[in-house]
């Protein structure tokens, strides 16, 4: 028998909500949304027998303060100043087994100003495993676009590209 299952949960910081539909390994998540900290992000998707995953994710974060605080709290360590511009838009799709799953992701940064400098946009392109990943990075300024292509192999932990 199919049970229904409505997760939400509200807090100053923001808003998660989960609706699937299933029972034992087999769930159609029809709903996926997170608010939080001026980022947002919605998806679906369904878990079948034996843990195979089709999901798909939008994420958008709009302006630089909303992903300068949304960066810091998830990420503190990493200390990236001054970010403004926006905004951030990103597609993930999640395909495999919940023991090995593949993403494909790709990800738009429009008009980003970096430590005061303005840039027209940022694209990043990734797609592979848990052990393998290939990525494609481009950014583009006034009159000079900047592409970087490589693979990260995260068993060796080497990333190499060019």
């Amino acid at each position: 028998m199919a049970e229904n299952l409505t997760l939400w949960v509200d807090s100053v910081r923001g808003v998660a909500i989960l609706k699937a539909q299933g029972a034992g390994d087999k769930w159609s998540v029809s709903e996926v949304r997170v608010d939080l900290l001026g980022a947002s992000m919605t998806g679906a998707g369904e878990l079948s027998s034996g843990g195979v995953i089709d999901a798909e994710f939008d994420l958008r974060v709009d302006g630089g303060l909303a992903m300068q605080t949304f960066i810091d709290e998830w990420i503190p360590d990493l200390g990236i100043p001054a970010l403004e511009g926006g905004p951030l838009v990103a597609h993930i799709e999640v395909s495999g087994s919940l023991d090995r799953p593949r993403y494909d992701a790709e990800l738009e940064w429009t008009s980003p100003v970096i430590m005061n400098t303005e840039i027209e946009s940022i694209r990043a392109q990734a797609d592979g495993d848990m052990e393998s990943l290939n990525f494609s990075t481009t950014v583009a300024a006034t009159g000079i676009e900047i592409t970087a292509d490589g693979t990260a192999d995260t068993n060796n932990r080497r990333v190499g590209g060019r």
